[in-house]
């Protein structure tokens, strides 16, 4: 059986590659770059939820900790840029711009290392296994991998 982390690291390499496939849209095609980027916004989207609702839910009170918690609030608070980052990128390929693809794509990347370093680290020690099954079992249900 596979375990989280591995689980939501494949899944972040699926949502850098459908980034790339945006990126190299050409531009003059608004159409195809906008449908590109609505599939990668609902799976980045439906990425969080899975965090926030499935994965690190059990995070989501002070009674896990105070450090966990806090932790739990940053990953909130990027998943919120990140989406409203997502919202002007939709505003400039609806008006024929170029979209800032770097800048999401450094945004996605140091939201990554921040989950990788001190998130994921933190599921293997707070997660009895139980825990763990049914939230592998939720993540397969949510994405394809």
């Amino acid at each position: 059986m596979s375990n989280i982390v591995d689980l939501m690291l494949k899944d972040h390499l699926r949502l850098l590659s459908l980034l790339t496939r945006l990126e190299r849209t050409n531009e003059k095609d608004v159409n195809l770059k906008y449908n590109k980027f609505e599939t990668f916004k609902w799976e980045v989207e439906k990425h969080f939820f899975l965090e926030e609702k499935t994965i690190f839910s059990k995070f989501s009170t002070k009674k896990e900790g105070v450090k966990i918690y806090n932790l739990y609030i940053e990953l909130v608070k990027q998943h919120e840029k990140i989406l409203n980052l997502l919202d002007e990128i939709k505003k400039q390929i609806m008006q024929g711009f170029e979209p800032d693809i770097i800048r999401i794509r450094d945004l996605l990347i140091n939201h990554q290392k921040f989950e990788e370093k001190l998130i994921y680290p933190k599921l293997d020690e707070e997660l009895d296994e139980n825990e763990k099954i049914k939230i592998l079992n939720r993540i397969e249900g949510i994405i394809q991998i």
